[in-house]
């Protein structure tokens, strides 16, 4: 593969993430929580037909970040909320046709911020709900250990699955623990992603589990008042696991304050509503600090 220097191309793309509610037949059941992201149709040459985030090119006379504001602010219509920037892909072989820097960023958006019209006017533009599941983990020996899940990304409406399994090698070597990664599109997929961009969804969604141990990023997924049990939802959502009801709330306690108002849900008396604290959002912000 050879390039010339007219052929180097810096862009930026864009992970979206939002929970929406996923509704039972049972009324007298919650709705369950599933964390979704949105993907655009590639309509050309290579890797027609497949998806992928939405992307473009950085103008020479912009940042990074406003690279990525435009994008979000052009394809979404949204704007004010929180995004980051996650990592900078640089593999030769990653674009066929071009030498190409890909930046990606994550954002975290609040349903109701979401202006869900603006988006379906984009044919091209869909949400997927996201399952990541552990399949095996083998301890090769003391310096080796080989992780196995799959990552399943479904959308309803156009009965859309695309799904790989995550092959994880990681290898200790003295006082440092590197990580390699393949990733095989499995059987059940009617569709595929283009590019590297199942790698990057992999590490946006390492990366929102981690902050959700130590920031306050899932309140920035759900209403400014809530139930805690929908808040526990969402945290489970984000962890990738169930979390017990009495722990959590004692260790939710100090983030979280009452409000004067209950809501009610499905066939369930009516549940106090609680908000984020204001100093734990100040002390959200010293972190980073």
């Amino acid at each position: 593969m050879s390039f010339n220097d007219k052929d180097f191309l810096v862009t930026v793309n864009l992970a979206l993430f939002k929970v929406e509610d996923v509704e039972k037949d049972n009324v007298k059941k919650l709705p369950q929580k599933e964390i979704m992201v949105l993907l655009a149709k590639r309509d050309k040459e290579p890797f027609k037909n497949c998806w992928l985030f939405p992307y473009g090119l950085v103008d020479v006379s912009e940042s990074l970040d406003d690279a990525v504001y435009r994008q979000l602010k052009e394809k979404t219509n949204l704007e004010n909320i929180y995004f980051e920037q996650l990592y900078t892909w640089g593999a030769v072989e990653r674009d066929p046709t071009a030498r190409t820097i890909a930046t990606s960023y994550y954002a975290i958006a609040q349903k109701e911020s979401i202006k869900e019209c603006a988006i379906a006017k984009r044919d091209s533009l869909k949400w997927f709900s996201i399952k990541k599941h552990s399949v095996s983990v083998e301890k090769i020996s003391d310096f080796q250990m080989i992780s196995e899940y799959i990552i399943t990304l479904h959308n309803d409406a156009d009965m859309i699955t695309i799904s790989y399994r995550v092959t994880e090698e990681t290898i200790v070597s003295g006082f440092e623990k590197r990580k390699k990664y393949s990733y095989d599109l499995c059987d059940n997929s009617n569709e595929r992603m283009a590019y590297d961009h199942i790698k990057i969804l992999d590490y946006a969604l390492d990366r929102i589990k981690n902050k959700t141990l130590y920031t306050n990023i899932a309140f920035g997924l759900i209403s400014e008042s809530f139930t805690l049990t929908e808040l526990q939802q969402v945290f489970e959502v984000l962890l990738g696991k169930t979390l017990t009801k009495s722990n959590f709330r004692r260790w939710i306690s100090k983030k979280v304050e009452e409000t004067q108002i209950t809501k009610k849900t499905g066939a369930y008396r009516p549940s106090k509503l609680f908000r984020l604290k204001k100093d734990s959002i100040i002390e959200d912000i010293d972190s980073f600090m």
